[in-house]
């Protein structure tokens, strides 16, 4: 996931750094589509959330927040790129940059946080066995669950 986001940074730091000119429009444009590699984040961040949350009740919730949480930054990234800001609105590109950073930031402590939880259920099970798999556990029930990072 943080791998995916490096290809945004780049891009999004050449448009911050990089002042568009006839002669290096194609350069720019390229920075730009980079900037794209970001949008990868959704489906990789969906398939962390179903991969590491058990119980139906459980990842129903979980997805709505995250479906509302989509809902709120769309209605919020607008407003960053501002009129007076043209034409290079550089103040949305820093907004870009911050927002990367607590990206990578949330990635690499989730990463963390679960290693912890799967250390600690090692120690509490001898052997993970598949028994209570269809049943309607949440992560934390099932001492057999294991977490993905």
């Amino acid at each position: 996931m943080v791998l995916w986001t490096l290809p945004a940074v780049a891009g999004t730091i050449v448009i911050l750094i990089v002042k568009p000119n006839p002669k290096n429009s194609g350069g720019m444009l390229i920075a730009f589509y980079c900037t794209q590699f970001f949008c990868a984040q959704g489906n990789m961040i969906i398939s962390l959330i179903t991969r590491n949350i058990a119980g139906q009740t459980k990842k129903g919730m979980t997805m709505t927040l995250v479906f509302v949480g989509w809902a709120v930054g769309n209605l919020i990234a607008p407003q960053i790129f501002q009129e007076k800001d043209a034409p290079r609105y550089l103040r949305g590109f820093l907004v870009h940059i911050v927002i990367y950073g607590v990206y990578i930031g949330l990635v690499l402590l989730t990463r963390f946080v679960l290693m912890a939880r799967n250390r600690r259920k090692e120690g509490a099970v001898s052997e993970v066995s598949h028994e209570l798999a269809f049943e309607d556990l949440t992560d934390t029930e099932n001492p057999n669950f294991r977490y993905v990072y």
